[in-house]
C-alpha cells in the first residue's frame, strides 16, 4: 500500500511540473505599438494612433460624435504637450540632475528625452542618437502611498515573472529589499523604491544591449554628495508643500507636467471651480550603487494596482 502511494505522489508531481505555467507578460508589453529603436516621430504616431483606436472601441462615444470629436481633440492636446516637452539632454543643468529620473541618463550623450502622463503615473521616453531605447515609469506619489515596496515587487512579479535578480539595503538599521530586476534577453526591467526622496517607486524598461553598452561609459555616481543635493531640494519642496497643500513634491521635482485628467475627474474639477467662482450672467462657451532607501511601508490592498 506504501508502495502504491509512493508511486501516486511520483505521478502527482510529475503531472505539476509538465502542466503549462502561469503565461507572463512580455517585457516590452509595456511598449504597445511602440518599438525599441523607434525615433521620436514614431513614438507619437504610434501612440496617436493608439489612443485614438481606443475612442473608437468606446461604446459610450460610439453614438454620441459630438463627444467623441470633443475627446479626439483631448487626446491631440495632450499628444501635443507631449511633443513639446522633448528635450536633447546636454549640458550640466537640464532640469532633471534632482529628479526621480537622476541617474537614468547622462548629459551630452546624445541622449534625449520627452515625457507623458496617464491617471496614475508619468512616463519619461529616452532615446539615444535619435531612437528609443528606454523609459521609465514614474508612479504618482498619492497613488503608491499606502503600499509596501515588497508588495509592489509581488505585484510586478506575478505579471513578469521570477525577478533575476535580487538587491538588499539596510536602512534604519533593518536589511529591506531596495531594488530588483528582470530580463529576456533582449528588454531589462529594474524597479526601485524611490520613496525616501521621491514619494514613489519607478520601474525601468530598457533595451537590454543598448542600456548595458551605455551604463559601462556612465561616471560612478557620488552618492553622499547625490544624496545631500536631494535633501536640500526635498526640503525646499516640503516647505513649499507646507505652505500649499496642493503643492505637487513630485511633480516640482521633475518639472510642470500637464495633467490628464479622466473625464470624471475633469468634470468634478469643473463644477469645484464653478462653485468657488464669483456669481455671475450665464455665458455660452463654445494631461549600482543603491542609494539608502525607506523601510516599505505596510501593504494595503493592492488588487486594483496598475502594473505596467
Amino acid at each position: 500500500m506504501r508502495k502504491l502511494t509512493t508511486i501516486a505522489i511520483c505521478l502527482m508531481t510529475t503531472a505539476f511540473f509538465l502542466m503549462p505555467q502561469t503565461a507572463f507578460a512580455d517585457l516590452d508589453s509595456v511598449l504597445g505599438d511602440v518599438s525599441w529603436g523607434d525615433s521620436k516621430d514614431d513614438v507619437l504616431q504610434k501612440l496617436r494612433r493608439s489612443r485614438i483606436s481606443e475612442l473608437n472601441d468606446r461604446t459610450d462615444l460610439r453614438n454620441d460624435r459630438v463627444a467623441l470629436q470633443r475627446a479626439r481633440q483631448r487626446v491631440l492636446d495632450d499628444l501635443r504637450r507631449v511633443e513639446d516637452s522633448y528635450m536633447p539632454l546636454r549640458g550640466s543643468r537640464t532640469g532633471y540632475e534632482v529628479s526621480v529620473i537622476t541617474g537614468e541618463f547622462t548629459p551630452d550623450t546624445g541622449e534625449s528625452m520627452m515625457r507623458m502622463r496617464d491617471d496614475v503615473a508619468q512616463f519619461f521616453y529616452f532615446f539615444a542618437d535619435g531612437r528609443l531605447y528606454k523609459v521609465v515609469i514614474a508612479y504618482e506619489q498619492s497613488y503608491v502611498s499606502n503600499i509596501g515596496f515588497e508588495a509592489f515587487f509581488g505585484q510586478v512579479s506575478q505579471r513578469y515573472g521570477r525577478a533575476s535578480n535580487t538587491e538588499y539595503g539596510t536602512v534604519r538599521g533593518e536589511e529591506v529589499l531596495v531594488q530588483a530586476t528582470w530580463s529576456d534577453g533582449t528588454t531589462l526591467l529594474r524597479i526601485d523604491d524611490k520613496r525616501e526622496f521621491f514619494g514613489t517607486f519607478t520601474m525601468a524598461f530598457s533595451q537590454q544591449e543598448i542600456e548595458e553598452r551605455r551604463a559601462q561609459n556612465r561616471p560612478v555616481v557620488d552618492w553622499a554628495e547625490r544624496d545631500s543635493s536631494v535633501s536640500s531640494r526635498v526640503s525646499a519642496l516640503m516647505e513649499m508643500s507646507a505652505e500649499d497643500p496642493n503643492a505637487r513634491i513630485v511633480d516640482g521635482l521633475v518639472g510642470d507636467v500637464e495633467v490628464t485628467l479622466p473625464e470624471r475627474a475633469r468634470q468634478e474639477e469643473e463644477e469645484e471651480e464653478a462653485e468657488e467662482a464669483p456669481s455671475r450672467p450665464a455665458q455660452t462657451t463654445p494631461q549600482r550603487t543603491t542609494p539608502r532607501r525607506t523601510a516599505p511601508a505596510p501593504a494595503a490592498d493592492e488588487d486594483d494596482l496598475v502594473i505596467y
